[in-house]
């Protein structure tokens, strides 16, 4: 799968402003934040089990 991204090294103007809020976004509560220390910690502690999200127990694949 190839998907196309554009990047500038240079400043570039935008070409659109709108607002959005939390109820524009239907799957907003099946997103979940994560603290860098607790991924961290996780994998210098297991190295081949990493990631798992929190309360994940389904084991190594």
């Amino acid at each position: 799968m190839h998907v196309a991204q554009a990047a500038s090294p240079a400043a570039v103007a935008p070409v659109a402003n709108f607002a959005v809020r939390p109820a524009d976004f239907p799957f907003l509560d099946a997103v979940r934040g994560h603290d860098d220390a607790v991924l961290r910690a996780r994998g210098a502690a297991d190295p081949d089990g990493f990631p798992q999200a929190e309360g994940d127990v389904s084991g190594r694949s």
